[in-house]
């Protein structure tokens, strides 16, 4: 029995592991109404009476259908400015949930934060932004010198 745990072990092992929603995406078949787990930023919450979506992506994205108190940790969605929560899904994969207009969901047993998230600084390059006006204010200029010359070189006549 002894010698038996470490190979039980390694053939659990890749089951408690998140799965790339990817792989949900590209072959549904294998893993339609089977428990998954998946990994990703939260991009959005939206709250429907008792339960919630969730979109989280990790590459690909998914909606995620669960219970509002398991939302309720969740604070940073993803947008330009900041890093969504990273979440662990646990849940039922549905290739085409008929409960919700045969869309591919998971329906959460379990929604953990793995990482929470943070504010992105994005500085402006004011050199890059100086420069930049510039050179337009270069290429009007030059555009319409060269549209007056060419005109003052037109034949008056229309043949």
């Amino acid at each position: 029995m002894k010698r038996f745990l470490p190979l039980l072990v390694l053939l659990l092992l890749p089951a408690a592991c998140a799965q790339p929603i990817t792989d949900l995406l590209l072959h549904p078949e294998n893993f339609d109404n089977q428990v998954v787990t998946v990994r990703g930023e939260v991009l959005g919450v939206l709250r429907r009476g008792e339960r919630a979506w969730v979109n989280i992506e990790n590459g690909g994205a998914i909606g995620v259908w669960c219970e509002n108190h398991m939302v309720e940790n969740i604070k940073v969605t993803a947008d330009y400015h900041h890093r969504g929560d990273i979440v662990q899904v646990t849940g039922v994969f549905h290739r085409a949930c008929p409960e919700h207009g045969g869309d591919p969901d998971i329906h959460a047993e379990s929604l953990d934060i793995v990482e929470v998230g943070f504010e992105i600084s994005r500085e402006v390059n004011w050199w890059l932004m100086v420069s930049s006006i510039l050179l337009l204010a270069l290429s009007i200029y030059l555009s319409v010198q060269l549209r007056r010359r060419a005109e003052k070189r037109a034949s008056p006549y229309w043949y």
